[in-house]
């Protein structure tokens, strides 16, 4: 299997978007992604568990202690395009890019993982034992959070606009949650507000739903002049958001209020 390393300190555009991950507590034993050695042998082995002929990786520095290691790789089918060039139309064959990501954040002692197909995380994590966790076995388990979004509603305002030192954000705001309505082949009900969720539940504006699916947040963090969201799914260890040097911190400190101050409880068998 061909893999060509590439190390940067900089986000390519695709690696900025937001995106389903997986959040896991960080083993004691990690071994950074600074030395090619390291990354290559990731890297065969993530290809070796996930069935693919080549891919590249990339290892993005984000802060000390922080680093993300994506591996690109294309999709199985190949696509079609129209195209129009030269005066007349044609077409183009392609393969679309897929992208697997490991993001470690020692100064939380949390780890995110993210596959373009979710289906590959389960199988993905294992790649990671014996290289960038040399302390674990090859089959050794991982365990994942279920967050608790109950815990939202009691958030008091000090919570949401904390005194610098509390909580890594300056202002959080609640701006969506979906529910399934009761009964057989129930529907699911999305609302969305403009404002802040959060306020209109203190004036009894809506009642927080019995089976809550997920929720969107947005926060704004101490050392970031706007603001960015992140969605928690219920009782799973899944979020949705865009990692980066400036969210890290905000994301980590939402994780330990949704898990009951950081308590990891699921082994992660499938998504």
């Amino acid at each position: 299997m061909s893999n060509e390393v590439r190390l940067g300190d900089t986000h390519c555009r695709v690696l900025q978007a937001p995106r389903r991950l997986l959040c896991l507590p960080l083993p004691e034993v990690v071994v950074p992604p600074v030395e090619e050695i390291v990354v290559s042998r990731t890297a065969e082995r993530v290809g070796d568990l996930l069935g693919l002929e080549a891919l590249t990786p990339k290892v993005v520095r984000m802060a000390p202690g922080q680093w993300m290691l994506a591996f690109f790789h294309g999709q199985v089918r190949q696509h079609r395009a129209a195209t129009y060039e030269d005066g007349r139309p044609g077409s183009v064959t392609y393969t679309p890019r897929q992208v697997a990501m490991v993001v470690i954040d020692q100064r939380h002692h949390l780890f995110y993982v993210s596959a373009s197909n979710k289906r590959q995380v389960p199988a993905l994590l294992p790649a990671l034992n014996g290289t960038l966790f040399p302390g674990r076995s090859m089959v050794e388990p991982f365990v994942s959070f279920r967050f608790d979004l109950d815990v939202l509603p009691a958030l008091r305002p000090c919570d949401r606009r904390p005194m610098a030192g509390v909580y890594p954000w300056r202002n959080l705001t609640l701006k969506s949650i979906s529910h399934v309505e009761p009964g057989v082949n129930a529907s699911v009900t999305k609302t969305d507000w403009a404002t802040d969720g959060f306020e209109l539940l203190e004036q009894q504006g809506f009642v927080w739903p019995r089976h809550l699916m997920d929720a969107g947040l947005q926060f704004e963090p101490r050392e970031a002049g706007r603001g960015f969201t992140v969605s928690f799914f219920h009782e799973q260890g899944v979020l949705r958001t865009a990692l980066s040097e400036r969210t890290l911190s905000s994301v980590a400190g939402l994780v330990q209020l949704c898990s009951h101050q950081g308590r990891a409880t699921q082994v992660v068998e499938g998504l």
